[in-house]
């Protein structure tokens, strides 16, 4: 592995599982009812848009969404001060988020940052359950500070009861705020940040896409609410974890307009500090490198890497080193692809 990134890892951990109970999706606070006229005529034109994207779909590059998350004091306690652990539940949402994402969006999302809140002293978030005001707190924040970080979205990723929303997404923005246990609602919110209104809304080409909620935007609709299969940005009770394909449509301009392409292999090796000692949870986090489809990873028993333990790679910025013995020293070598 040339150009690789290198580094001496003291391994002093325990693993700890955290629980995550199924429960229903939380209902997103977005008021759609007077979207910008661009967005409007984008919707009219969906079924277009969607023609000529998939004509084009197979040749063209993938784009590349770089995500920075904020995770506050609160759901830092909960995960019992595992910083580990939370970057570990944290990548592994995204991850499954952004195949979604990558299969009808075209879009890879990356995590160039986690920002863990450790001091509840200085968290801004510490006390707050109104989501609206987290919101506000959370653009505020990071509209101010952050700038040595180069991202499209932030994601407020929370594990505490809220109150006025389940999930706040700016449309076309750059932020949202959603639970962090809930794919849908991460999907969701963030498909907001990407374009898309929800399906119950008027200006869909054709008018609302289903009737499961109360319709949005100016059109009659005198009959009965549906129970009806929907999708990641309807309201249906059932919702299969997809986009429908006309918010791909929109959500696919925004994504082609304002990110990068993966065209070329990374440029340089992951950024890692020279040793590290790692307690708590057995699971190794590295900052994501936007250009880089996979990581591969070596870690060994010596400093030549001639007692390998691990030759193997990872689609995130992340690794289980859950099969190394505690209190151990080993060598590890990255290298972004």
């Amino acid at each position: 592995m040339n150009d690789r990134s290198k580094l001496l890892l003291a391994l002093s951990f325990f693993i700890f599982s955290h629980c995550v109970q199924a429960q229903t999706g939380p209902v997103c606070g977005v008021n759609t009812q007077n979207l910008p006229d661009t967005i409007v005529r984008m919707m009219g034109q969906a079924k277009q848009l969607l023609a000529n994207q998939q004509a084009r779909k197979a040749a063209t590059p993938r784009n590349i969404c770089r995500i920075a998350v904020d995770i506050d004091s609160e759901t830092y306690l909960q995960f019992d001060k595992d910083t580990n652990q939370i970057r570990g539940y944290v990548l592994k949402q995204i991850e499954a988020v952004s195949q979604v994402y990558e299969r009808e969006i075209n879009t890879q999302l990356v995590v160039v940052r986690i920002h863990i809140w450790k001091d509840a002293a200085s968290d801004p978030y510490k006390g707050e359950s109104d989501l609206y005001k987290l919101f506000a707190t959370l653009i505020n924040v990071w509209g101010k500070g952050f700038q040595e970080i180069k991202y499209d979205k932030v994601s407020y990723l929370y594990t505490k009861v809220v109150t006025g929303a389940g999930g706040l997404g700016s449309l076309g923005g750059t932020y949202s705020a959603a639970p962090l246990k809930y794919l849908k609602t991460i999907a969701h919110e963030l498909g907001h940040n990407f374009g898309s209104p929800h399906t119950q809304d008027c200006s869909w080409a054709g008018g609302p896409i289903d009737y499961c909620a109360n319709i949005e935007g100016n059109c009659n609709y005198t009959g009965s609410l549906q129970t009806a299969q929907g999708t990641i940005m309807s309201y249906c009770s059932s919702q299969s974890f997809q986009f429908h394909p006309l918010c791909q449509a929109v959500m696919t301009v925004h994504a082609d307009k304002n990110f990068a392409k993966l065209t070329a292999a990374p440029d340089k090796a992951p950024v890692l500090p020279a040793e590290l000692s790692l307690s708590g949870s057995p699971f190794l986090y590295w900052d994501g490198q936007p250009q880089a489809e996979r990581f591969d990873i070596e870690i060994a028993e010596t400093a030549d890497f001639a007692k390998k333990i691990v030759s193997d790679s990872t689609a995130f910025n992340g690794y289980d080193v859950s099969l190394l013995k505690t209190e151990s020293i080993v060598f590890c070598a990255f290298k972004g692809r």
